[in-house]
C-alpha cells in the first residue's frame, strides 16, 4: 500500500505590492507636513537624558528673530548667541527627561507641574539659580542650563535649525554623519 503524501501548503501571505514613486513622495510629504514637534537632547545631560521639545515656527516669528538680530547691539558673536537663545526660547514647548533610557521621555516636573519654559524655578530646581544675574532673563536661564557653554548652545541650536528647515531630518545624527 502506498503511503499518502500530505502536502502542507503554507497559508497565503500578503505580498506587498510595489509602491509607486508618486505614492512614496506623497507619503513623505504627509510625514513632513505632519511633523510639528521634535525632542533634542541637551549636551552634557546623558544620564538621565535631558531633552527639550520644540515646535515648528511660522514666518512672522522667524521675521521677528531676524529683526531682533539686526537691531541688537554688541559683537557679531553676541548677536548670534542672543539670537540662538531667543530661538530656543520661542520654539520651546517643554523640558523632558528620559530616566529609563528607553526612548520614552516624560515631561520634567517641578512640584507636579510640567516644565514648559526656562524659568528661575527651573534654575532653582537644578541648583544653578545662584549663578544667574540679579535680574535673570529667560536667556540667562537657558545659558545656565547649558552650563554657560555658548558652543553647546550653538551646537544645539544648529540641530534645531536643521530640523526647522527639514522636519524629517534625524537631529540625533551627527552633523558630519553617523548617530550620536
Amino acid at each position: 500500500m502506498e503511503e499518502e503524501v500530505t502536502q502542507i501548503i503554507a497559508p497565503l501571505q500578503e505580498v506587498e505590492q510595489p509602491v509607486s514613486l508618486l505614492d512614496q513622495l506623497a507619503a513623505k510629504r504627509r510625514e513632513v507636513s505632519e511633523t510639528r514637534e521634535v525632542l533634542i537632547p541637551v549636551p552634557g545631560y546623558d544620564d538621565p537624558l535631558l531633552l527639550i521639545k520644540y515646535r515648528l515656527l511660522d514666518g512672522p516669528e522667524i521675521d521677528r528673530l531676524g529683526r531682533s538680530l539686526r537691531q541688537s547691539q554688541g559683537s557679531r558673536w553676541d548677536k548670534q548667541i542672543n539670537t540662538m537663545l531667543d530661538l530656543l526660547s520661542i520654539a520651546t514647548l517643554g523640558v523632558y527627561v528620559d530616566v529609563a533610557g528607553d526612548g520614552h521621555p516624560q515631561p520634567l516636573t517641578i512640584n507636579g507641574a510640567p516644565v514648559k519654559q526656562f524659568t528661575t524655578e527651573l534654575a532653582q530646581a537644578l541648583g544653578y539659580a545662584n549663578e544667574l544675574p540679579p535680574n535673570p532673563t529667560t536667556n540667562s536661564v537657558i545659558l545656565g542650563l547649558f552650563g554657560n557653554n555658548e558652543l553647546a548652545i550653538a551646537e544645539h541650536s544648529a540641530r534645531l535649525n536643521r530640523w526647522l528647515s527639514n522636519t524629517s531630518a534625524d537631529v540625533n545624527e551627527n552633523l558630519l554623519g553617523g548617530n550620536l
